[in-house]
């Protein structure tokens, strides 16, 4: 990049870490590159910008004497008074329709890029939603970082098919809304669906919903043609490019994808040993399998992998087990790091089913590489954050490292990356528990994970009943908080269980007795 900007181009950097861009840009001021980062603030300048606004409409009115004119001078002179009454009221909503957007800052930047050439840094998001703010008279050579979000997922569950209704029609991704969607607070849009959105304001993504029982699923998919027009070049930086979901989302479109041989290493390599551990071994590691473990066994499972390496130099993602600094999923730009040796990932991340179904039947992807893509890929750069990551063949390290992985699957596809000739040793992790009659360890089955007690539905029904009770109370009581609703549920649970309870049905008026003395009778 900077080769290409010392001979006058102007080029567009873009990845998903602001933290990765901030490295980036000291890299390449170190190399005298004139850089604009264009990102966030934590504080928008809506009072900057709110002011200007009123300057500039004044200024383009000084030679206007018509009646208009004079109406609009009212305006300025009511704002100008009100001014320091909105300064006081910084923490509402309205500020920020007064701060440029991130959006518009990037596709400015990039339409007057006839200026000085420097390197455009933003956030993949960002540039994603500035490209379609663009008019095509310039086009711009783009280096995106790490990936890109080609297709993302949700899925949301309300009280009633209405409220699902009445959230759609808050998106305009329906033509007709509930009857009392103009005065009804329930159809404000949650925090959940911020994300979604975003997609739909955005031109370039396509979105699907579907609707059933309450339940709203959807998918933004990216138009990658419209995306890919608005620029010159597209150079994707990523390791393990084939293994992710984009790759197979650029085939699909029918893209030719190029490889360049930067002359980079493709395995790592390193003098010490690797020792690569893993809890499950016929089975993947999954949100389903880890919400039967208990706290305690997640905790036996980090501290058999501390006797393993016998140190405070490890990493875990999101600090499951309460063993290791926490580093979260996405940890591109977390290069600092790199002191530490040692690597827990028992973290889990899988699809909903509707969005697997959309990577099989759009993308062409299989289950293998759904999971590849969505989960294994992320784990190897996590585990990359630790010292090997610096060792090469020309300076390795002589370091031993170790890793711990939820499943045989993933510990194999990080030990892919190795190079051929790097000493691996690797094994199922052996847990250990407290057996309370002796008081003495014993081997714990991890494999063989019994219901945990404290399942909030121990059977299909109830998973139906716990739905039901949900829809039914918020039906009585629509501003039910999160946690009331929840205890509510609990009760008819445990109530239901009761043998003498065996049958009967959950009336109303019995409904209505529990939300008011929170028993039943």
């Amino acid at each position: 990049m900077s080769q290409r900007v010392n001979s006058g181009e102007t080029i567009v950097y873009a990845t998903e870490t602001i933290r990765l861009l901030r490295q980036t840009e000291t890299h390449l001021e170190a190399l005298n590159i004139a850089t604009s980062l264009i990102v966030s603030d934590e504080s928008p300048d809506w009072k900057g910008s709110y002011f200007q606004m009123l300057n500039e409409i004044n200024s383009a009115l000084i030679n206007d004497s018509s009646a208009l004119s004079e109406n609009i001078e009212n305006v300025i002179t009511a704002h100008r008074t009100n001014f320091s009454d909105l300064e006081r009221a910084e923490s509402s909503k309205w500020k920020n329709d007064y701060s440029q957007s991130i959006s518009h800052q990037i596709a400015s930047a990039i339409q007057a890029s006839d200026n000085q050439p420097k390197v455009i840094l933003c956030t993949t998001q960002s540039l994603i939603r500035a490209s379609s703010l663009l008019n095509g008279a310039i086009k711009l050579p783009v280096f995106i970082d790490e990936g890109f979000m080609v297709a993302d997922h949700g899925e949301y569950i309300t009280a009633t098919d209405g409220e699902i209704n009445g959230i759609a029609a808050k998106l305009e991704l329906i033509n007709e809304a509930p009857d009392d969607y103009s005065t009804n607070d329930r159809y404000e849009l949650p925090e959940k669906l911020l994300a979604l959105k975003k997609y739909v304001n955005n031109k370039f993504y396509d979105i699907e919903i579907s609707k059933s029982e309450a339940k709203l699923q959807w998918i933004a998919k990216l138009d990658l043609k419209s995306f890919f027009n608005k620029f010159s070049a597209v150079t994707l930086l990523a390791a393990c490019h084939e293994d992710t979901i984009q790759f197979h989302a650029i085939k699909s479109a029918g893209f030719k994808q190029k490889p360049l041989d930067w002359k980079l290493a493709t395995k790592h390599f390193t003098s010490g040993t690797i020792h690569v551990y893993w809890v499950l071994e016929q089975q993947d590691w999954l949100t389903t399998f880890k919400k039967k473990l208990s706290s305690e066994q997640l905790e036996n499972i980090g501290l058999a992998f501390e006797q393993c390496h016998f140190s405070n130099e490890a990493l875990s993602v999101k600090g499951i087990s309460g063993v290791g600094k926490p580093l979260p999923v996405k940890s591109h730009g977390f290069n600092d790091v790199a002191h530490n040796h040692h690597f827990l990932n028992l973290h889990t991340q899988m699809p909903y089913q509707h969005f697997s179904r959309f990577l099989e039947q759009s993308y062409g992807m299989s289950k293998k590489q759904i999971r590849q893509a969505y989960y294994q890929y992320d784990a190897y750069q996590a585990a990359l954050r630790v010292s090997l990551r610096n060792s090469t063949r020309q300076n390795p390290s002589t370091v031993d490292n170790y890793f711990c992985f939820g499943d045989k699957g993933t510990a194999e596809y990080f030990i892919s990356k190795l190079d051929s000739n790097v000493k691996v040793e690797k094994q199922k992790l052996t847990v250990y528990k407290i057996y309370e009659d002796t008081h003495s360890w014993i081997v714990d089955e991890v494999d063989r994970a019994k219901e945990r007690a404290d399942k909030v539905s121990a059977t299909n029904q109830e998973k139906k009943n716990r739905a039901k009770d949900k829809r039914r109370l918020l039906t009585l009581k629509p501003n039910l908080s999160n946690q009331d609703l929840s205890k509510l549920q609990l009760t008819l649970r445990d109530w239901r269980r009761e043998k003498e309870n065996k049958g009967k049905r959950v009336t109303d008026s019995m409904l209505k007795t529990l939300i008011q003395t929170n028993s039943l009778p």
